[in-house]
């Protein structure tokens, strides 16, 4: 059974990609820090 989403798949892939971009080089938890101050709202 295939349960709904509240995000497109590749959403989060995206995100540390965009996240790369403008940071430079970060270590995964500095990506993964940064995504969540930019998704909470």
């Amino acid at each position: 059974m295939k349960q709904e989403t509240d995000v497109k798949q590749g959403t989060l892939a995206l995100m540390a990609l965009k996240t790369l971009e403008v940071l430079g080089p970060l270590h995964g938890y500095g990506t993964a820090r940064r995504i969540e101050q930019i998704s909470i709202t």
